[in-house]
């Protein structure tokens, strides 16, 4: 009998330290649990219907729908969470001046108040302090890629709170190796973080 009370009460010590385990909170800091989050989650696919470009997002992100986006070109994928907004988008923009890459970067870059840039071939890639209409949205960044093509710019950009900024870097990778045309990619065969699209 004495034995049977025994296994008993071990057994009830049991099942409620695994019930506790299963209700504890994940106490951990939220920029922590986002970075879990984009790594973890898969990655999608959007092709533009008019430019044939192809982005990639993560599954966790939410796709505006085409039909409430009315600029050709432009497409918007974003998170909300814990009063925090992260918006991925591409977009095209003209290049009417027929601007070199390093015009642009200098020119572009003053204009989205950028901190760093970095330039390549037919590429520009920007980051900073988010500013919108020329006003500082304070604890924001922007990380936005520029490929140029004829007299037209590829635009790939991330914006993001700034505590968030190791969170969001599989996504910030991704745009620093997108490629807008398939002739200049080089073919990678171990990792996700290419994205193309086709002439």
């Amino acid at each position: 009998m004495r034995r049977f009370f025994i296994i008993l009460i071990s057994f009830a010590v049991i099942v409620t330290t695994v019930m506790l385990s299963f209700t504890e909170k994940d106490n951990r800091p939220f920029p922590e649990k986002l970075e879990q989050m984009i790594n973890d989650a898969p990655m999608k696919e959007y092709q533009d219907s008019l430019f044939g470009y192809v982005v990639r997002y993560p599954a966790c992100f939410e796709q505006t729908p085409d039909s409430l986006i009315k600029e050709p070109g432009f497409c918007r994928f974003s998170y909300w969470d814990n009063w925090v907004q992260i918006v991925q988008m591409a977009f095209i923009q003209p290049n009417q001046k027929e601007l070199s890459v390093k015009q642009g970067m200098d020119s572009i870059g003053v204009f989205l108040h950028a901190t760093k840039k970095r330039m390549g071939r037919d590429f520009f890639i920007l980051s900073g302090p988010l500013y919108v209409d020329g006003s500082h949205i304070n604890g924001y960044r922007f990380h936005v890629k520029y490929v140029q093509h004829r007299k037209i710019w590829f635009v790939l950009q991330l914006t993001y709170p700034e505590n968030c900024t190791k969170a969001v870097q599989r996504i910030t990778e991704e745009i620093d190796q997108w490629h807008v045309w398939e002739d200049r990619f080089q073919n990678n065969q171990e990792g996700p973080l290419i994205i193309t699209a086709r002439k």
